[in-house]
């Protein structure tokens, strides 16, 4: 079992133990859950399978997109909200895609 811990899927820094029995990780980013395992080994298995569910650059730039698209729409500009629905549907659906799911 590997012990090297793949950096944090949504800052790219390094995460830590958290407690003294090492079992729980955390990224000081906080922008995700941390994870707990039944032992140090585990914890670092299941957070390097949760950084590799990272979405790609390309996915996380469409889904910004779309989100800013749909901002900018419900603050008064003049954007067809039809046409917002569909890059959000399109940005979820190539989400998805890339997570397997």
């Amino acid at each position: 079992m590997t012990t090297d811990l793949l950096p944090c899927p949504f800052c790219g820094g390094q995460p830590e133990f958290w407690n003294a029995r090492e079992d729980v990780l955390l990224c000081t980013c906080l922008a995700g859950p941390g994870v707990h395992g039944s032992s140090k080994e585990n914890a670092i298995a299941i957070w390097n399978r949760r950084a590799d569910l990272s979405p790609s650059s390309e996915v996380v730039k469409e889904l910004v997109e779309a989100l800013e698209l749909a901002d900018a729409a419900l603050s008064g500009a003049d954007i067809d909200m039809k046409h917002v629905w569909r890059k959000i549907k399109s940005a979820l659906a190539n989400a998805k895609l890339e997570g397997g799911e």
